[in-house]
Order: C-alpha cells, then sequence, then structure tokens
C-alpha cells in the first residue's frame, strides 16, 4: 500500500507563519506537522509515500531528506485534483492523509481494507466543516456546512482502490471551479475515530495542536533530560530537554513541556505548561514564558513576558518586551485573517509572529497583534495593530516645549 498526504496549501491563513517556513514544517511539540503524518503511514506499513506540492517543494525537500517524494499540482484545482495528480503513480490501493490536520490516532484501522473508507470525527459544531450523514455505516451524503450542532465530520484520511480517479475525472467542478474530494466518497465505509482531532488552519490552531500532543505525550510518556540541569533548577511534570541544552540555577519548568537543542534557560526564569521551545532558544533572567510556540533560534532574554503565542525563528525581544494576552472586557480575541476579523474563541491569546523580528526595550503588544517578518519595533512603542512583513514601527516624536512659569 502507497500512502498520499496532501501539503500544497499556501498555508495564506497562517501568515505571517508561512512567509518562509512552508505550513507542513510549521511545529508542532518541536516536529513537523507532516512528520505526524509520514510516521503513522510508515508504522502502518506503508512502503511509498508521496507529498502533493504546489510551491514548496524545496523546504520541504530538505527538511525530509529523501523520506518521500513529490507530485506537484501547478494549479490549485481542489483536493479532488490533488489526489487525481497521483494518477499512475498510485497503482495499487492507498491512503490519502490531509496534511493540515492534527489527530492522536493511529491509523492501524485502516490495515487489510479491500474498499473505500474514510476516517470521520465527531466534533460539538459541524458549520465550519459539513456533516456527514451515514446510513448503515456508509456516507449517504455530505452536508455542506450547513446548519449547526454536534455531527461526524469527514475527518481528511481516505482509503482508495485504483478506480477512484476514474471517478474524480467524472467529477464536475465545483462553484469555485474545483474538483471536491468529497465528491467521490458517496457510499464509502466510515471509522470514527475516537482520538483527539483538530483541522490546523490558524496561527491559534498550532498552539491548539501543541496542547493536545503535549497531554498525549505527558500520559504516554516518561520524561526526558538530555542535557544539563544546574543545581538549584526545578523540573516539574513531564519535560523534555534536549542535547546540548543548558537549565541554570533558579529556573521553574513546570510540564508538559518541549525545549529543544543547544538551548540557555535561565537563570531564574519560569516556563510554563503546553510550552514548547525550538533548537537554539535562549530565554534568560526574569522571562516568563506560558502555553507557547517559539520557534529555532529565537531569543527571549531579558525581562520579558510571553503568553499563549506564536513566535516564529530567529527573532529576538528587547528587554522588557511584554505580550498581552487577555483583553480588558474579558472578551475572545478576534484576529485579522485575509482581510476579515475572525473570533478565535480564545480568550486569551498574544502575538503570532513571523521570522526575524526584532523588539526594543519596553515594547507593549496587544493581544491578537500578528507581527510580519523581518520587522523591527522601537523601544518603548505600543502596537495594538497587525504589522505587515518587513515593517519598521516606532513612538511617534512629539515636540517638548520648556515649562514656563
Amino acid at each position: 500500500m502507497k500512502g498520499l498526504i496532501l501539503a500544497a496549501g499556501k498555508g495564506s491563513r497562517m501568515k505571517p507563519l508561512t512567509e518562509y517556513l512552508p505550513k507542513p514544517l510549521l511545529p508542532i511539540a518541536n516536529k513537523p506537522m507532516i512528520l505526524y503524518h509520514i510516521e503513522k503511514l510508515e508504522k502502518l506499513g506503508v512502503d511509498e509515500i508521496y507529498v502533493v506540492v504546489n510551491h514548496n517543494k524545496e523546504p520541504l525537500e530538505k527538511a525530509l531528506d529523501g523520506r518521500v517524494k513529490f507530485l506537484q499540482q501547478k494549479e490549485m484545482k481542489g483536493t479532488g485534483d490533488a489526489v487525481l495528480i497521483a494518477k499512475g503513480v498510485m497503482d495499487d490501493d492507498f491512503i490519502v492523509v490531509f496534511g493540515d490536520t492534527y489527530f492522536t490516532d493511529d491509523l492501524s484501522s485502516f490495515r487489510n481494507l479491500e474498499e473505500c473508507t474514510i476516517a470521520a470525527y465527531r466534533v460539538q459544531d459541524v458549520s465550519r466543516f459539513g456533516s456527514l450523514v451515514l446510513e448503515n455505516g456508509r456516507v449517504k451524503s455530505i452536508l455542506e456546512k450547513s446548519g449547526k450542532g454536534e455531527g461526524l465530520i469527514f475527518a481528511g484520511i481516505a482509503f482508495f482502490n485504483p478506480d477512484v480517479f476514474d471517478k474524480l475525472e467524472r467529477v464536475e467542478l465545483s462553484p469555485r471551479g474545483e474538483i471536491e474530494l468529497t465528491d467521490v466518497l458517496l457510499g464509502c465505509k466510515v471509522i470514527e475515530l475516537k482520538g483527539s482531532w483538530m483541522d490546523v488552519g490558524y496561527p491559534w490552531s498550532l498552539l491548539e495542536a501543541n496542547e493536545l500532543e503535549l497531554k498525549r505525550r505527558s500520559k504516554s510518556l516518561e520524561s526526558k533530560i538530555e542535557g544539563k540541569v544546574e543545581e538549584g533548577a526545578i523540573i516539574k511534570g513531564y519535560v523534555e530537554i534536549g542535547e546540548g541544552t543548558v537549565v541554570r540555577s533558579g529556573s521553574y519548568i513546570e510540564g508538559p513541556v518541549v525545549i529543544g537543542k543547544n538551548c540557555d534557560v535561565g537563570p531564574n526564569c519560569y516556563i510554563r505548561p503546553y510550552t514548547s521551545l525550538g533548537n537554539n532558544v535562549r530565554v534568560g533572567n526574569a522571562c516568563e514564558v506560558k502555553n507557547s510556540i517559539v520557534m529555532d533560534g529565537t531569543k527571549i532574554p531579558h525581562q520579558n513576558y510571553v503568553g499563549d503565542s506564536v513566535i516564529g525563528r530567529n527573532c529576538n525581544l528587547g528587554a522588557g518586551t511584554k505580550i498581552a494576552n487577555l483583553r480588558f472586557d474579558k472578551q475572545t480575541v478576534k484576529v485579522n485573517v485575509k482581510g476579515k476579523k475572525v473570533d478565535t474563541g480564545r480568550k486569551k491569546l498574544g502575538v503570532i509572529m513571523g521570522d526575524n523580528v526584532q523588539t526594543g526595550i519596553n515594547v507593549s503588544i496587544y493581544p491578537g497583534v500578528k507581527i510580519g517578518s523581518d520587522s523591527w519595533i522601537a523601544p518603548g512603542t505600543l502596537v495594538y495593530e497587525d504589522l505587515e512583513k518587513g515593517s519598521y514601527l516606532r513612538v511617534e516624536q512629539k515636540s517638548l516645549k520648556k515649562r514656563c512659569n
């Protein structure tokens, strides 16, 4: 059996995190999202794995280092078209996995199948996804994003025979001009997933997936300390610490937490639960990091607070930079996505920061702000609106007049 991972999306809703890094390589608990799918397929016994890409082939090739093969979807014409590209390559039974999902179930239930079978997951609100209507354990119909409430949705995992390509070639284009994979799912058997599942469609979705993965590890694995922990540092709960990392005296790490290789943590800092620090990350004196993803090479060195945030690679926070993660009115945080305000459903959400961002001392950042890659923010600045890639933001200079008696 072969495997096909659909990863051609441009990740525009994930910006600024995807301005340099392809969406499939965004980290969940310090592991690229696509690796979770590859490992599950390998464990299932899949002998050849293909990844459908569009514009992001080169960084994926470098990151995956010959572990998979690639197919290119030149035009973005839908998930059905992405599968159809594999015609001739998938000459036997194969399994399809959508690359922008996270799920904790293994794929053992997809072993030894003979006919079209899909995975479904029960959600509390089907309005974002569309719901499956079943009859005798098979798909009778799919209600596309109509209605609300609990129901089953297609989880982006499907087992097909090669005859699916003939069906896809007969599918009529959708109103948006795409070939939809869901149009060939009628009559397929359904397997309901019992673990956790989510669509990683927005930047804050990474935080939710990160939390789910760290919870999973804390329940099934033991802590793994490969770096150096100085006397006087406190480690509680499930914690991973990579090779070459130093945790200095006075640091307090409360798991579940994952810390990568060659990091420098402390002294006297607080790393709170559901935090992932990538490789070569610095968290220094009097800093607190809570429920956040901090990617490779970023420095949080002096008197900083980072809460419920996703921070890209090679950023540097000036001393005293503070990231607010809670609105005064305690309402859910809303974020601009492709020109529209989207309610995250989260009462706590900090900054979404791209790569290579630098902040000066005493910078303050409002909840839900997005800061584009390569941006510089001058000392003392209050950031309350999104910044485009390459921005330079400074405090408005006002003339000072000498006081007259």
